[in-house]
C-alpha cells in the first residue's frame, strides 16, 4: 500500500511539473524616429519550455482616448513562428498623427499552448 501512495504522489508531482509555463516578454526598449516615422521597438522573450512562439504586437493611444493604430504592417520578430531570444526587434513605420500622441506599446509572447 506504501508503495501505491509513494507511486501515485510521484505522478501527480509530475503532472503538475510538466504545467505549461507562460512565455515571458522583458526589457521592452522603444525608439522613435518622428521624422522618419519609424518605430524600433526592441525586447527580450523567454520560455521554460523553448517552444516555438507568436510574437504579437500593438499600439494604442493615451490610456482612455480608445485610439488603436493598425500594426499590420510591422515586420521584424513579429506573426509566427518566433523563438526566445535576446534582443528581439519589430520595425513599425507610422503616419505622422502618431508623432503628436502619448503612446502604449505592448508586446506580448504566445506558445499556444494554453490561456496567454
Amino acid at each position: 500500500m506504501k508503495a501505491f501512495i509513494v507511486c501515485v504522489c510521484l505522478c501527480l508531482s509530475q503532472i503538475s511539473f510538466a504545467q505549461n509555463q507562460k512565455p515571458q516578454v522583458s526589457n521592452l526598449r522603444v525608439n522613435v524616429n518622428d521624422s522618419a516615422g519609424i518605430m524600433y521597438v526592441y525586447f527580450d522573450v523567454s520560455d521554460a519550455e523553448n517552444d516555438t512562439l507568436e510574437i504579437l504586437f500593438s499600439v494604442n493611444g493615451e490610456p482612455g482616448s480608445g485610439t488603436v493604430y493598425n500594426v499590420s504592417g510591422a515586420t521584424g520578430n513579429i506573426g509566427y513562428p518566433q523563438f526566445a531570444g535576446t534582443n528581439k526587434m519589430i520595425e513599425y513605420y507610422f503616419d505622422t498623427l502618431i508623432a503628436s500622441d502619448r503612446i502604449r506599446v505592448t508586446v506580448y509572447a504566445d506558445d499556444h499552448k494554453g490561456k496567454t
